[in-house]
C-alpha cells in the first residue's frame, strides 16, 4: 500500500461559497490539495444562497465532474451489531495491523491513506482536553471508521487521488463531528460546514483546522436533509462578506479538563444512592477515614446580582424544577441495560451533569426527561473526574439548566434542602431533608444531607429553597438511615465551568 500520499489544507484562499464550488484541488508528487471551510451565521436569502449551491453540487455530481454528498445526522451511537466488528477492528490497528472497515476499498493505496487520516485525527482530538483517556479515543476511532462505512461508502469503494469530492454539512458544533469533517478531508475530500445557528465549542488549536467564511449573524434556520430550509433570517450581511481568518472558540468547556482525573475501573468505597443494576448502594462502611468537619466550604461573593432579593420557593414549587432532571439509562457495548442513575440540566446546549461513577462502564447513554416521550440517546462524555465523582454528557436538545448555587452566605447545619433524582428508576422522586453536616472525604468537600436516596438517585439534585443547585447526590453511609452524601457546589462549579 501507497501511505505516502500526503494532504495540504486551504493553500487558497476561500473566501465565497463560490469559490468552494469551483475550486479543484490537485494533486501531484505525491501530494494532493483539499479545503475545510465553515460557513458561519446566515445572510440575507440564506435559505435560497444554500439551495443554490447545493444544486450546483449536485449537477457537478449528475455530471460525474465531482462526487457531491451531502452529511447529516452523524449518529451518536455505532449499531449494536457492528460494533463487535469495530472492537476487534480497533484492537488489530494498536496490535499494528491494517486498519479495516467493513466497506474494502479497490484500491491499494487507501490503506494508507486510512491509517494516516485516523493517526492524524486522534493527534488532533488528544489537543481538545487534557482528560482524553484511552478509552475515549477508542471510542473516537471506532466512531470515526463507522461513520466512514456509513456516509462515505461510495468514496472508499471508488477512492482515488485525482477524484473529486464534496462534502457539505451543518450545524457541526461537537468535537467528534467536527473532527470526522477534517478526517474527510485527510482522506481527500473538501468539506464545507455551514454552521449558521451556532459554531464551534472547541478550543482554538482544533477550530484553526477550518478557514472561516463569515456569512452574518447567527440565526435560526433548520437546514433538511435534501437542503430545503425554513426558518427566520437574523442578519444584513450580504453573503459574499468573508473572513478566512481561523478563529478560537466562543465557549470553549473543553478547556477546564485540565486535572480531571481519569476513570477508575475500580469502585469507590463511597455509597452511592447509585445507578440501578450496581446491586448495592455505593456506600462508606462504617466509620470512614477520614471524615472531618468542613469550615467555610462556601464562598463569599457580594450578595446576589444586581441587588436582587431572592424569594424562597415552597415545596410545590421547587418539584416543578423536576423538569430539569432526567433519567440515565446506561448499556453496555451490547446495547443491553447495565444501569441507570440521574443527572441535572446545567448548559442550554445538551450539557447534562451527573456522576462519573452512573455512566462507568457505560457505551451508550438513553436520556429520559420529564413529560417527554422521546428518549435521547448519547455516547458523547465531555468531561469527567473520577476523584469528585462528576461527568458532562451531552445530548442533541436545547435544554433548560438549573442555577448552580454562587456561595453568596456559607451553607449552614439544619438548613432545608429537597432532593430530586430517579430511585428505583421511580422518575424524579422528590424528598425533602436538611443539611445534617459537613463532610472532607477523600480530599473532597461533601454535604451530608438527610433527605432519603437509594439506587437510582446518584447524580441527582441537592436543592436549597430557592431551587439553586447546592450539591449533586453521591454517595450514603452502609449501616445508616438517611445520611447521604452529595459533592458540593463549589466542586461542580470549578468542575462544570465554561457549560453554565
Amino acid at each position: 500500500m501507497n501511505a505516502k500520499i500526503t494532504f495540504r489544507h486551504n493553500v487558497m484562499a476561500v473566501q465565497t461559497l463560490d469559490t468552494f464550488a469551483n475550486i479543484r484541488g490537485g494533486f501531484s508528487f505525491g501530494r494532493k490539495d483539499v479545503y475545510f471551510v465553515r460557513a458561519v451565521g446566515e445572510c440575507p436569502d440564506f435559505i435560497r444562497t444554500f439551495e443554490d449551491l447545493e444544486s450546483r453540487l449536485a449537477g457537478a455530481d449528475k455530471s460525474n465532474r465531482i462526487r457531491y454528498i451531502r452529511l447529516d445526522n452523524l449518529p451518536s451511537a455505532v449499531e449494536a451489531q457492528a460494533l463487535d466488528f469495530y472492537i476487534s477492528a480497533y484492537s488489530a490497528w494498536k496490535q499494528g495491523k491494517t486498519v479495516e472497515t467493513r466497506i474494502h476499498s479497490v484500491s491499494s493505496s487507501f490503506g494508507g491513506v486510512l491509517e494516516n487520516a485516523t493517526r492524524k485525527a486522534v493527534e488532533e482530538y488528544r489537543t481538545v482536553s487534557q482528560s482524553i483517556s484511552e478509552s475515549m479515543i477508542r471510542n473516537f476511532v471506532i466512531k470515526l471508521w463507522y461513520w466512514t462505512d456509513l456516509f462515505l461508502g461510495d468514496v472508499v469503494k471508488e477512492w482515488s487521488e485525482n477524484r473529486s469530492v464534496k462534502i457539505v454539512s451543518h450545524n457541526i458544533v461537537k468535537p467528534q463531528e467536527y473532527l470526522f469533517c477534517y478526517f474527510a478531508t485527510m482522506l481527500g475530500c473538501d468539506v464545507l460546514i455551514f454552521n449558521n445557528r451556532s459554531d464551534i465549542s472547541i478550543s482554538e488549536n482544533v477550530s484553526r483546522l477550518s478557514s472561516e467564511i463569515i456569512l452574518g449573524k447567527f440565526g435560526t434556520v433548520n437546514l433538511s436533509e435534501h437542503g430545503s430550509a425554513a426558518g427566520t433570517r437574523n442578519d444584513d450581511t450580504e453573503c459574499s462578506r468573508s473572513n478566512d481568518v481561523q478563529t478560537g472558540v466562543k465557549n470553549d468547556p473543553e478547556k477546564h479538563g485540565e486535572g480531571s482525573a481519569e476513570m477508575s475501573p475500580k469502585k469507590a468505597e463511597l455509597s452511592s444512592p447509585g445507578k440501578i443494576g450496581d446491586g448495592n448502594r455505593h456506600h462508606v462502611k462504617s466509620n470512614p477515614q477520614p471524615a472531618e468537619s468542613v469550615s467555610d466550604t462556601a464562598g463569599n461573593d457580594a450578595g446576589d446580582t444586581a441587588g436582587r432579593i431572592k424569594q424562597e420557593k415552597n415545596f410545590e414549587e421547587l418539584a416543578q424544577l423536576a423538569s430539569s432532571i432526567v433519567m440515565i439509562a446506561i448499556h453496555d457495548k451490547n446495547g443491553d441495560p447495565a444501569g441507570s442513575g440521574s443527572g441535572i440540566m446545567i448548559g442550554k446546549n445538551g450539557y447534562i451533569l451527573t456522576n462519573c461513577h452512573v455512566i462507568e462502564g457505560g457505551f451508550v447513554f438513553a436520556v429520559r426527561i420529564e413529560n417527554e416521550e422521546k428518549v435521547y440517546f448519547t455516547s458523547e462524555v465531555v468531561k469527567y473526574n473520577a476523584l469528585l465523582d462528576l461527568a458532562v454528557i451531552r445530548i442533541d436538545r436545547e435544554l433548560t439548566p438549573l442555577t448552580v448555587y454562587d456561595g453568596r452566605t456559607k451553607l449552614v447545619r439544619g438548613q432545608r434542602v429537597i432532593s430530586i433524582g430517579s430511585p428505583l428508576g421511580l422518575f424524579n422522586s422528590v424528598s425533602d431533608g436538611i443539611i445534617s453536616g459537613f463532610r472532607r472525604i477523600r480530599d473532597v468537600n461533601m454535604i451530608q444531607f438527610t433527605a432519603p436516596t437509594s439506587p437510582g438517585s446518584s447524580g441527582g439534585a441537592v436543592l436549597n429553597m430557592y431551587g439553586e443547585v447546592i450539591g449533586i447526590s453521591t454517595a450514603g453511609f452502609d449501616g445508616g438511615q438517611n445520611i447521604n452524601l452529595a459533592v458540593d457546589y463549589n466542586d461542580i462549579r470549578l468542575f462544570a465551568k465554561g457549560f453554565f
